[in-house]
């Protein structure tokens, strides 16, 4: 049998890779156009004092949630939901908006540089721009949230201390 169907393998050869690049040039046509943004943040490292000097947090330990993970939470996923009005917009409810939203937004820490990247894929051009501006200006925001807190505890802290300093002196200059 091999001896007469010999040809069959040498026309195969040939017709083989034309035959799945053909096929590969109708899988592309018809996928449907997929558009990225991205958008890129510099973010000042964190920085702790210890005995009046100040230190990259960073070096001193690791934290268990990254920026990264911060961007894709579900708080900050929900704040760009409510701020594009995307569940009037897709016509679905906050949580199918939140899943396919998490489908669409990846964030990543460009390791040895105080950058994070954000990039959304979607099929709308304006849509993926309009989506990556709003998550990382939501994250802007959550930022400065979280500085402005740690500066408020730590007036509330001094202000205490102050208090505390005013009504009994002697015990806070005592040496055990």
């Amino acid at each position: 049998m091999l001896k007469r169907w010999w040809w069959v393998w040498l026309v195969m050869a040939g017709i083989g890779p034309l035959l799945g690049l053909l096929i590969a040039a109708a899988v592309t046509c018809v996928m449907p156009m997929t558009y990225e943004s991205q958008a890129v943040i510099k973010v000042r490292p964190k920085m702790v004092r210890l005995d009046g000097v100040a230190y990259d947090s960073r070096d001193l330990y690791s934290f268990p949630i990254s920026d990264a993970d911060r961007i894709g939470s579900r708080v900050s996923l929900f704040r760009v939901i409510v701020n594009l009005d995307l569940t009037n917009q897709w016509g679905m409810d906050r949580e199918t908006a939140l899943e396919k939203l998490r489908g669409m937004v990846t964030a990543e820490e460009i390791k040895g540089r105080d950058v994070i990247a954000i990039r959304v894929r979607c099929a709308d051009k304006q849509a993926a721009k309009d989506i990556a501006t709003e998550v990382a200006r939501c994250y802007g925001d959550y930022r400065i949230e979280i500085c402005c807190s740690r500066a408020a505890f730590s007036v509330s802290r001094s202000r205490s201390l102050r208090s505390t300093e005013e009504l009994n002196p002697v015990a806070m200059n005592s040496t055990w």
